[in-house]
């Protein structure tokens, strides 16, 4: 059976709650009703004077049921789109400049560490694939230049276990989790196009 999350086991629980507040409170109105019609006729000829509970009634109009307030942290639950609020992760992009610049050029054997092919090629497989329409939009943001994307990619697939990780991946390029994940797959695409296929061949 698959686990819950956070946010489904307190909706369950809310949910309880408020189910199990509802089905009280209507019980209390019904039994609430009952006893009035039976007692008010009696109370009033005997005192002349209605219930003083009558003034403490309306006081009590102003505290909302149990079953209201639990709707309403229901909502409010469903309402954030996480329960933790999430902080920023100071990175930077100085690794992967720092690798695409100066190692490249005085280093290649560290730049081939990180990226498992020579610079040389490495500049070939840009120059093949910067054209690709997958690295081009209309979006009024520009996407990251050719060369880092793929360098994020060819370090994501040259790595393996935890270092692999799109946490780790991030970290070291710089980027946000989802930016790891995107630009793996603009570069995938591009090696799996006909054009590049036709090229490499």
């Amino acid at each position: 059976m698959p686990s819950k999350t956070d946010r489904q086991a307190a909706a369950d629980a809310l949910h309880q709650a408020f189910l199990v507040n509802l089905i009280a409170e209507a019980e209390a109105q019904l039994h609430d009703e009952g006893s009035d019609s039976e007692y008010s006729t009696s109370d009033e000829s005997s005192t002349g004077t209605t219930d003083s509970s009558s003034s403490s009634s309306s006081d009590d109009e102003d505290v909302p049921p149990a079953s209201q307030v639990y709707l309403d942290a229901l909502g409010e639950l469903y309402s954030q789109r996480y329960l933790n609020s999430h902080e920023a992760i100071t990175k930077d992009g100085t690794q992967l400049r720092l690798l695409l610049t100066e190692w490249k050029v005085n280093r290649p054997e560290i730049f081939r560490s990180y990226l498992r092919i020579d610079p040389t090629c490495f500049d070939d497989l840009v120059n093949v694939i910067q054209d690709d329409e997958v690295f081009h939009n209309n979006s009024n943001n520009s996407q990251m230049p050719v060369d880092e994307q793929l360098a994020i990619a060819l370090y994501h697939f040259g790595h393996y276990g935890n270092a692999a990780s799109t946490m780790k991946v991030a970290l070291w390029a710089g980027a946000g989790f989802g930016t790891v994940l995107l630009v793996t797959k603009r570069v995938v695409k591009a090696l799996c196009s006909e054009r590049f296929q036709h090229s490499a061949l």
